[in-house]
């Protein structure tokens, strides 16, 4: 990558076209979650998140956004994340600390926007434009998942972390279990025997509100269920579904662990 490319993609990030279309106005909650309601960016997120992010060549094809790294030849953005809950219902697999961490796996304090430029210098398209959406009548949690599939680029997802010395390597896919949705006769939870999970992974890089980055005022990054907001959205069938989701509790590191989150383009853009 040249510094002309680098300077397309920062143009990129701080384009803010709209267009046309819009969902009608009873989908806006279900596509971009329950109760979305915009808010002011905060002096730090207008510093870091909005701003032209500072792109840094650390080595031949690998960059610096932030705490982003981008590894042109192996495809990949990588950034820290912390591991935020071991258990319980889940709605997002990563969210920033000012997302939805009552209902995230992961958690982290990396900028979305900066996620968003280390995408775009890989050559990720996304859902192929930043759509403006109108602000939703009522902050209630009233829809559920939208049924409709979020376009974007096929992208791999893995966590590393350090574990007795050893690193610990697992797909995204294997943190994850059905929710208990019964009762046994002792009163512990038990998973139906015929439930099933599916995750497939799209980078959809989000969209506009108001001439604003929305994952930046969500803090959403990895969703399971379906939320425009989000930078990545799952598309496999299950996500239309917001009760079915868990963690797989004895694969996961402790609460509090620092882990590596990696984001693969799995196929050039487009194709």
């Amino acid at each position: 990558m040249n510094r002309a490319l680098i300077l397309c993609v920062t143009g990129l990030c701080l384009a803010t076209e709209a267009i046309a279309q819009s969902p009608q106005p009873n989908q806006t909650n279900a596509l971009f979650g329950q109760g979305f309601v915009p808010k002011p960016l905060l002096p730090h997120e207008v510093e870091q998140g909005t701003n032209k992010p500072a792109i840094k060549e650390i080595a031949k094809g690998v960059y610096e956004i932030g705490s982003v790294r981008v590894d042109a030849a192996k495809r990949t953005v990588s950034f820290p994340v912390v591991l935020n809950m071991q258990e319980g219902p889940m709605e997002y697999l990563l969210v920033t600390t000012s997302g939805k961490v009552h209902e995230s796996v992961f958690r982290t304090e990396t900028q979305p926007f900066h996620i968003h430029t280390g995408m775009l210098l890989l050559g990720a398209k996304g859902s192929g434009a930043q759509q403006n959406f109108a602000i939703p009548q009522s902050a209630e949690p009233t829809y559920k998942p939208a049924p409709i599939e979020i376009k974007g680029d096929k992208i791999e997802i893995e966590f590393s972390w350090e574990e007795k010395e050893k690193k610990v390597t697992r797909n995204a896919a294997e943190l994850l279990a059905p929710r208990p949705t019964t009762l046994d006769a002792d009163g512990k939870p038990v998973i139906d025997k015929n439930a099933k999970i599916e995750v497939s992974w799209v980078y959809n890089g989000s969209a506009m509100f108001e001439n604003r980055f929305v994952a930046q005022l969500t803090g959403s990054i990895m969703t399971l269920i379906t939320d425009a907001s989000a930078l990545i959205n799952n598309v496999a069938k299950s996500h239309e579904n917001d009760d079915i989701w868990a963690t797989a509790k004895e694969k996961l590191p402790p609460v509090g662990q620092i882990v590596t989150a990696t984001i693969r383009l799995a196929e050039k853009a487009g194709k």
